[in-house]
């Protein structure tokens, strides 16, 4: 068992794998130098986290970054960072996860910006988020969740016809995306183009009809048919 530990926890999925209480004794019990490698140290910042460690984690994870700074360190500790309320923290974290990635291979620089993206959104910096979208979509044209996300920063913004563009070429990339279909169903209500906004929900419905979903958009879409 102890060898199933130290091939796994190159990836810290361990944490996840394993009940966090078990795996933090297991990772504890090993000597100085088992615990040394950043695989085990990023399995014990997820299991720490996992018991509401929060905190201990994040000091882990700093001693990770400064020998490891990898995205997926950094992008960690943002996590954590925005959870626990240090928005600023965690914003300065994302904005380099961006800068880092930028000079990688497609994949990487897509998910770099657009992990900046996410988070202008959850916090409402929506200029910041409607760039790193389209960063993201320069990155890799062909990915559709770069278009999403410029196409929600633009209809935050009250840029209602560019959002519904952005959504089209979302849908034109992956149209079996009930996310996206629904967001282009509520610009078409915004714009005044009923008809083909209550079409575009029943489509979100058509490809996700679970409960939370239609809980939210059948009221929507019976108040604009009567």
């Amino acid at each position: 068992r102890r060898r199933v530990y130290e091939m796994s926890t190159r990836t810290g999925l361990l944490a996840v794998l394993v009940p966090p209480a078990e795996l933090l004794a297991d990772l504890d019990a090993l000597d100085e130098a088992s615990r040394r490698p950043v695989g085990v140290r990023v399995a014990r910042a997820r299991a720490l986290d996992a018991l509401g460690r929060t905190e201990e984690g994040l000091a882990v994870l700093d001693g990770v970054l400064e020998e490891s700074p990898t995205p997926f360190h950094r992008q960690l500790r943002a996590s954590w960072l925005e959870k626990t309320g240090r928005t600023a923290d965690a914003h300065e974290d994302y904005r380099t996860i961006a800068r880092e990635c930028d000079g990688r291979d497609p994949a990487t620089r897509r998910t770099g910006w657009a992990v900046l993206a996410q988070f202008g959104l959850r916090h409402e910096i929506y200029d910041e988020a409607l760039d790193a979208a389209r960063r993201s979509a320069l990155a890799d044209p062909q990915w559709p969740t770069a278009p999403f996300l410029e196409g929600r920063a633009l209809w935050l913004l009250e840029r209602g016809e560019e959002a519904l563009a952005a959504f089209d070429r979302s849908i034109a990339l992956a149209p079996e995306d009930a996310d996206a279909h629904e967001n282009r169903g509520g610009v078409l209500l915004e714009l005044g183009r009923t008809e083909d906004g209550v079409a575009a929900l029943e489509r979100a419905l058509e490809l996700d009809a679970s409960t939370e979903r239609t809980s939210r958009l059948r009221p929507v879409i019976e108040r604009h048919r009567r």
